[in-house]
């Protein structure tokens, strides 16, 4: 016997009750799929959109990284250079002076993949122990300077040991850059997959 004969056997209130569990269980399978789904869209939407973040965020700290490191090999080319004839002490900026993005975003650093955010806080971690060494080797930073231009003064007679470790901070520098822009390469690549936002992606080159 079919289905629909035996529904055809019920009483009329039988089938009535019969007709409303179908409804009923239909009408909650379509809700239930209905809500999933939406569910999904949400979740790829908030993916997306904290990608899209993380991109920006990873962008940000990877060109000011790229301006101290271009401001370090400037210093390294100007320390190498001759000094006048009875000069003592050359005068110079801290990279710090540059490091705005980083402690501004310090609450946004978590969302980032790890292997990005342990370069970028070593790298700024170095910038802090360049300019204690800095004072170690002799360097002064004058009292009467303004603190927003961290500027210092060092004898011409260490420059050799200032050299070696503005190298070191450089060489820092061009390691967190390597692994940020691949970092940049990974979520434009995910992003440019989904056509939603291949656009944003292009607007925030």
């Amino acid at each position: 016997m079919g289905l629909w004969s035996w529904v055809a056997t019920l009483a009329p209130a039988q089938a009535t009750v019969f007709g409303t569990a179908i409804g009923a269980t239909f009408g909650f399978l379509s809700l239930t799929g209905g809500a999933l789904f939406n569910a999904k869209l949400n979740r790829d939407r908030d993916d997306r959109l904290a990608d899209i973040e993380r991109l920006a965020l990873l962008r940000s700290l990877a060109t000011e990284i790229r301006l101290i490191r271009n401001l370090i090999a400037y210093q390294l080319r100007e320390y190498q250079s001759p000094t006048a004839e009875g000069q003592a002490w050359r005068s110079s900026v801290s990279p710090k002076l540059f490091s705005l993005l980083y402690p501004a975003n310090l609450s946004k650093l978590l969302v980032l993949p790890h292997d990005a955010l342990t370069q970028i806080i070593v790298f700024h971690a170095a910038i802090d122990e360049y300019e204690y060494n800095l004072k170690l080797e002799g360097a002064e930073f004058p009292d009467n300077a303004p603190v927003v231009t961290r500027s210092f003064n060092f004898p011409v007679s260490v420059t050799p040991q200032i050299v070696a470790r503005a190298n070191t901070l450089k060489n820092a520098g061009e390691s967190a850059l390597a692994h940020l822009e691949a970092a940049v390469a990974h979520f434009e690549k995910r992003l440019k997959k989904k056509p939603e936002t291949s656009n944003l992606v292009s607007m925030i080159d």
